[in-house]
């Protein structure tokens, strides 16, 4: 009788706790989502899976690590061909230099649900604002650029298209503006942005686990946490809470 009271005692805790765990989309197991009177109250997470196999969509855009060891586009990212025009120009263009990614590529930053949309930045000129939810910024303290914010057009899809999934964030240089060549940028969205439905928002397990100074397990892991060093030095020159940062990319422009 006690062996059975004990089996239901941790049943019950475990759906009531909300202990079980599942793939995060990440790479790594986390929690299951937590719902309170069947609606989701977890956080949103971003997604950077930096597995061999993380296609174009599973990880923000641009990384370092889209290259190859010879600094091309690595070929698993291609699609079939005439699947998908989008990623197969943005690719192309990508891989016109070995050094880094064009200064007007449009930046692509997925997360697993839903954001609240409406605390983003509503023009390109509020993407530069000291208070800005997301923004592109200069990451490498050796331009004279450093810092800067570009101007950029901010947009949320919800729904998937036939080339791009959902819940995917786009930043992409405003009319008139452009990276630096030959520099550093990274994209970056504040979790004070927060979920869909009053959910948080929260950095993906390889992203936190970068800005505690750790490195990521996976085959990019590596090449991730070296350029993001960039970011987080910024963060302290800037005096931005890195704890503070939901989702980001960093990666060189072409010279």
């Amino acid at each position: 009788m006690r062996a059975l009271t004990a089996i239901l005692f941790l049943a019950t805790a475990v759906l009531v706790g909300g202990t079980a765990c599942e793939d995060d989309g990440t790479g790594a197991v986390g929690p299951s989502p937590v719902r309170t009177g069947g609606q989701i109250t977890a956080p949103v997470h971003s997604k950077f899976d930096m597995t061999s196999d993380a296609g174009f969509f599973d990880a923000p855009a641009p990384s370092v690590q889209m290259r190859a060891a010879d600094g091309s586009i690595r070929d698993d990212l291609y699609p079939e061909p005439d699947t998908n025009a989008l990623v197969q120009d943005y690719l192309d263009a990508a891989d016109a230099s070995t050094d880094g990614f064009p200064i007007a590529a449009a930046v692509y930053l997925p997360f697993e649900d839903a954001i609240n949309s409406t605390r983003l930045p509503a023009t390109p000129a509020d993407s530069q604002s000291e208070s800005a939810t997301a923004y592109l910024v200069n990451v490498d303290s050796a331009s004279a650029r450093y810092g800067e914010r570009l101007a950029v057009d901010v947009v949320w899809q919800a729904a998937a298209t036939d080339t791009t999934p959902a819940n995917l964030l786009t930043l992409t240089p405003a009319a008139g503006s452009s990276m630096e060549a030959g520099a550093i940028y990274a994209a970056v969205v504040l979790s004070e942005v927060g979920g869909a439905d009053d959910r948080g928002l929260s950095p993906s397990l390889n992203l936190a686990t970068m800005r505690d100074g750790g490195v990521p397990t996976g085959a990019y892991g590596e090449v991730n946490a070296e350029i993001f060093e960039n970011l987080w030095a910024y963060a302290e020159d800037f005096g931005v809470d890195a704890d503070g940062i939901a989702a980001a990319t960093v990666f060189p422009t072409a010279p």
